[in-house]
């Protein structure tokens, strides 16, 4: 099996993008009539421009030609911030600096005319494992969660894979978990009342404060939703909630084999064992060349996928150090959109070059575990 993330078996890259159509404006009433084309690959958070001019052809007849005027690439906003699907809705304005073929280098605005968002399937067609107390039978738990308490875990899920995850599952599921990093001695992480209340002002699903009456509204509701999630969940002696445990209603409950398959590519990017990844090491293990967009398809090169795929990465701006907790949020997320075991593993096969002559045997935290070969 030859599976990545964006296969036919999963959710093709190739089919998930966003195409746009633009204007320049006008500038010292210069320009008015440029036209460009564009096409953004959310997952990459980047997306190339090309200019569409009417040129003379065949019997005096114009035809319409492209050129390229800004190549695929991971592009910054101009508060630093990359562009995310919403900043390509129609009418959004957005700043770019000088293109490949204009006269001048001054920084041109641009206006969307037309958006077709029938290829975005980050937003339109990817289905996460439902939130419900059927999963306590998997962990042969006997807490129950209440019936509204699920439809409010499952109404900040849906924001953070929006707001903070681009629409893209993995990622916005890795967000939920950013106030949260710390391990204890114990080897868990926990929850306090305060940091759910950040969980839940973050996922912006309830927030309305155009007014001083609407903030008070608002803070509120946040108020109350963390309570309420914190009281649905059994507590330590410190009124703490086990992180692992609300992720696993979340998100679904991800098998130990998987985590130690995750586990294991942690423990090989991690040279010197302090618990950190240097992004630079991913930046040299991440196996972008043979990345199906790069190698067949030849959308954009290795280096800009690459480069589109640290933008994950070090959210909480640790200097490039990537703790553990982060590493497993992420797969946390691509597990819950992943049913099949063998699709999973052959995905981490595929992403990572210390994995290609991975077997059967993995080592894990406690020992050893065996997987199905493939």
């Amino acid at each position: 099996m030859d599976t990545t993330l964006y296969s036919e078996v999963n959710r093709l890259e190739r089919g998930d993008f966003l195409l746009f159509h633009c204007v320049q404006l006008s500038q010292h009433e210069r320009d008015v009539q440029r036209y460009f084309f564009g096409c953004y690959f959310p997952r990459w958070r980047g997306f190339y421009l090309e200019e569409v001019r009417d040129m003379p052809g065949p019997l005096g007849y114009k035809v319409q030609r492209h050129f390229p005027a800004y190549p695929f690439d991971v592009y910054l906003k101009d508060n630093g911030e990359h562009f995310l699907t919403d900043d390509f809705q129609e009418g959004s304005i957005f700043t770019l600096g000088a293109s490949q073929n204009q006269r001048d280098g001054d920084s041109k605005r641009y206006k969307v005319v037309h958006c077709d968002d029938s290829r975005l399937r980050t937003r339109t067609g990817t289905t996460l494992a439902d939130i419900g107390n059927d999963i306590t039978t998997k962990l042969n738990q006997t807490h129950r969660v209440p019936g509204e308490v699920i439809d409010l875990l499952r109404e900040i899920r849906d924001a953070y894979v929006v707001y903070a995850g681009n629409g893209i599952p993995e990622i916005g599921i890795k967000a939920m978990g950013r106030h949260f990093r710390h391990v204890s001695e114990d080897g868990k992480r926990w929850m306090s009342l305060e940091n759910i209340g950040k969980l839940v002002r973050d996922s912006r699903a309830f927030s309305n404060t155009l007014s001083f009456e609407d903030t008070q509204r608002t803070n509120s509701t946040i108020s109350n939703n963390a309570r309420s999630i914190h009281e649905a969940f059994p507590q330590n002696e410190e009124g703490c909630i086990d992180y692992d445990l609300f992720m696993d209603y979340v998100r679904g409950p991800m098998s130990q084999k998987r985590k130690d398959a995750v586990w294991e590519i942690f423990r090989k990017l991690d040279f010197d064992g302090d618990g950190y990844l240097n992004i630079l090491d991913i930046q040299a293990r991440y196996n972008a060349q043979q990345h199906p967009v790069v190698a067949v398809e030849r959308l954009f090169s290795a280096d800009k996928l690459l480069k589109g795929f640290l933008t994950v990465w070090d959210e909480n701006k640790q200097y490039g150090l990537i703790p553990y907790a982060e590493f497993i949020d992420y797969y946390n997320g691509v597990s819950a959109v992943i049913a099949d075991d063998y699709i999973f593993f052959d995905i981490l096969r595929n992403q990572w070059k210390v994995m290609r002559d991975w077997g059967g045997t993995v080592g894990t935290r406690g020992g050893k575990c065996e997987f199905p070969t493939m």
